[in-house]
């Protein structure tokens, strides 16, 4: 189940796939916001915090590719899905170099598998902030331990002389 607040951008320059998409992913409770072109969800994204991208590879002016470099530059957190009708090996690899979670086929034979997809790239985002301030909160318990036992040492043996 969605957390509050999640949000999704869908980037797709056929606006049948846009709107079917959208209400999907509202019905399933996700915040979602939709653009045609990457220019487009790059200014939606300004000052949202997108949990998951849906990005078509194909795209007016800059390509799903580009896109999916740019959205990482920007929000390093944000799960990136491609999408394509157009599969291709070379693109899937390119796509997955680039840091993108998964790639999907378009048309899609069951509409559960976007859903299914945007789920878990949720839970991959959540889980990864929860283990990045895990591990802060560990350096920072470490940091202090070490302070308490440098300040709980004899002056002697940190090689003071007395």
């Amino acid at each position: 189940m969605p957390v509050d607040g999640d949000r999704i951008l869908i980037v797709d320059d056929e606006s049948s796939v846009r709107e079917v998409l959208s209400s999907l992913l509202a019905d399933e409770g996700y915040g979602v916001l939709a653009a045609a072109t990457a220019e487009e969800g790059l200014e939606r994204m300004e000052g949202a915090d997108i949990s998951v991208a849906l990005d078509d590879i194909k795209l007016p002016g800059m390509d799903g590719i580009g896109l999916l470099a740019e959205i990482k530059r920007r929000s390093p957190s944000t799960e990136v899905v491609m999408m394509t009708s157009y599969a291709s090996l070379e693109t899937a690899v390119a796509a997955i170099r680039r840091d993108a979670y998964d790639y999907i086929q378009k048309p899609f034979e069951d509409l559960e598998e976007p859903c299914a997809v945007v789920r878990r790239a949720v839970e991959k985002r959540d889980l990864t902030r929860k283990n990045r301030e895990l591990l802060e909160r560990l350096t920072l318990v470490a940091a202090r331990l070490a302070g308490a036992l440098l300040r709980a040492q004899p002056r002697r043996d940190r090689g003071v002389v007395g």
